[in-house]
């Protein structure tokens, strides 16, 4: 199912606050059937905002972690009645951005703030470094015409530092307990570790979990202090088995009695990845990860005996993570062995992918997608779309015989870095006609990266789900899904694929050699019950994995380019980078190539490390 009438907010301010910076608008928020919120515009966005503001926001980069993280401080004047403030929220997005659907966002209830210092102290992580952010607050009172009704602060604007050189990240594997001691396993995460540290500062840990909810418990406090730790800040999880997972609860109370009205049970994984304003918090009495809260858009006041958590929502996600979650046919030591066998084949160039793109929209037009990407990024200039008469949009449910064919066809007969799939969908099926069995039947695949923009096709306690499908198949690396029914925001009706390669989006950050993990927590907007199947350390372009290499992309962050025989280098290296090029017969720093002071550049011309 993807229809407007879905369950789960996803990338939802996308639609509402694309154009406001620096200006303020009001808007009305609503619940959707599962109680999520959502937005809609009660006046234009070009309405000005008066010269001060009730609220206003201060910012501070950390004084250890500048690089990624940012302290807010929001306070509300005299003017401002606290007793009458319900919920507001924050939205942050980095400035350049072409829309929210990548941003943060954050909703805060009003036990959030500090009444005595009228004041709201938060801090968030997990930003991208060198990159300017802007921070705008819509708030709430209570109003006849419109419960939800809100009205936005001015904006205020940061800008991270650059990520320190020398300072190692670390990778913990959270392991199933029944793989512990498994030799097979363990040879395996070796070659992994070898693969990565070769060429990048990260350390690793191992965990093996128990599948009980206080061990996961005891697990999220440990993340949140390794994510703090000075020397070796804790940045990527890697799930390997599914004990990890739980199904988290949203509750929602009546305001007068706090008896549940509704409860919603959904699927997770990633929640460990929240550090500083988790949605869900562990309740020792019932042995759940519970939210409670209000639907404040259903009546006007305030709850008589508040015990909702104070973070009512939140997109803001700190870690980088990848899983593994066999369900299915193969048993679940084959199916991680298997997968570390290919990912391990990529990384020393034994598997490749052609430098192309499948969109694989099944409702909306996406035919000017592939030239228009090709237009705007020179690394895929060969790309596809599913060649059919006509799109059949939302409403439509039933069968496309050629959308069928020609989907399979492609998958089959020819290889692509990423394909981009939006269509309805279900735990072992999504349209037109393509199910598990459907993928494990293909003669062969070779697609790096499948991003489903589906419900429920990542519903991993669904035996033999989909999305696990196809990342056992052929040589598929990564995959990310859904767990449940999703609401996915559209602009003007045409197919929102191609906006994933914006620059600062998802595919603009992986087309600079970024890790997967760390463009999906920068470049998109994830969801409590988005899973991402794979490699967190994943990269288009594993360091030595190709005979030959061009380099054109600028960085000023730490880089190793490796290739076999020869470098040809044109980019530009900006303080504090620190590039190491080696090659086995020459590198030749070409018209365009720059090295600034304050760098560290390195050239080897040797052969790759083994």
């Amino acid at each position: 199912m993807l229809r407007s009438s879905s369950t789960l907010l996803l990338g939802v301010l996308l639609l509402l606050f694309c154009s406001i910076k620096g200006q303020a608008q009001k808007v009305m928020m609503d619940m959707d059937e599962n109680n999520r919120f959502t937005f809609k515009t009660i006046e234009s966005p070009q309405a000005r905002i008066s010269a001060t503001s009730p609220i206003t926001i201060t910012s501070s980069l950390d004084n250890i972690f500048p690089e990624s993280k940012v302290h807010l401080q929001i306070r509300f004047d005299q003017t401002v009645n606290l007793n009458e403030l319900r919920f507001f929220s924050l939205l942050i997005f980095k400035t350049d951005e072409i829309n929210a659907r990548f941003s943060k966002y954050i909703i805060y209830t009003n036990k959030a703030i500090n009444a005595s210092t009228r004041t709201l102290s938060t801090t968030i992580g997990g930003l991208k470094p060198n990159e300017t952010y802007s921070v705008t607050i819509y708030y709430n009172t209570p109003t006849t015409e419109y419960s939800c009704s809100s009205e936005s602060s001015k904006t205020v604007y940061f800008t991270t530092a650059r990520e320190p050189v020398n300072r190692p990240k670390k990778l913990l594997f959270i392991i199933d307990k029944d793989l512990e001691g498994d030799s097979d396993i363990g040879q395996a995460l070796s070659t992994y570790e070898k693969d990565i540290s070769t060429y990048y500062p990260i350390t690793f840990e191992k965990i093996y979990l128990e599948n009980q909810n206080q061990k996961k418990h005891e697990l999220i406090n440990k993340i949140r202090q390794d994510y703090e730790n000075v020397d070796q800040p804790l940045r990527y999880l890697f799930f390997l088995g599914s004990n990890a997972a739980t199904n988290i609860q949203r509750r929602f109370l009546n305001p007068v009695t706090n008896e549940p009205v509704n409860v919603y049970s959904d699927l997770s994984i990633n929640f460990y990845t929240q550090v500083y304003n988790p949605e869900y918090v562990y309740s020792s009495e019932e042995n759940q990860f519970i939210l409670r809260n209000y639907s404040y858009c259903s009546f006007n006041g305030f709850p008589a005996n508040d015990i909702g958590n104070s973070t009512s929502q939140s997109s803001s996600y700190e870690i980088a993570y990848g899983a593994l979650l066999p369900n299915g046919p193969t048993p679940k030591k084959d199916y991680i062995l298997n997968y570390f066998s290919k990912l391990h084949r990529f990384k020393i160039g034994q598997i490749t992918f052609n430098k192309s793109v499948l969109f694989a929209d099944t409702q909306l037009n996406d035919g000017a997608s592939p030239a228009k990407l090709a237009q705007d990024n020179a690394r895929w200039q060969s790309n596809d779309t599913i060649q059919v008469p006509q799109k059949y949009g939302f409403e439509y449910h039933g069968f496309d015989p050629i959308w069928h064919q020609d989907y399979q066809s492609k998958l089959s007969n020819k290889s692509y870095e990423i394909a981009l799939y939006m269509g309805h969908g279900a735990p072992t099926y999504h349209y037109y006609g393509i199910s598990n069995q459907t993928i494990r039947d293909l003669p062969q695949m070779n697609t790096m990266l499948f991003d489903f923009h589906s419900c429920s096709v990542g519903a991993f306690n669904t035996y033999d789900y989909v999305a696990g499908a196809y990342l056992e198949k052929g040589n598929t690396l990564f995959v990310k899904a859904f767990t449940i029914p999703i609401f996915l925001s559209i602009i003007n009706y045409r197919s929102p694929l191609i906006d994933y390669f914006h620059e600062k989006s998802l595919f603009g950050e992986i087309s600079t050699r970024a890790f997967f993990g760390d463009a999906y927590l920068h470049g998109s907007n994830t969801t409590m019950v988005q899973i991402q199947l794979g490699d967190p350390l994943l990269q288009l372009d594993p360091p030595c994995s190709s005979t030959n290499l061009t380099l054109t992309t600028n960085t000023n962050t730490q880089v190793f380019a490796g290739a076999k025989e020869h470098i040809n280098a044109q980019n530009k290296l900006y303080p504090p980078a620190k590039g190491t090029y080696q090659a086995g017969k020459s590198i030749t720093l070409e018209h365009g190539f720059e090295a600034r002071k304050g760098t560290i550049f390195e050239a080897k011309v040797q052969g790759c490390p083994q």
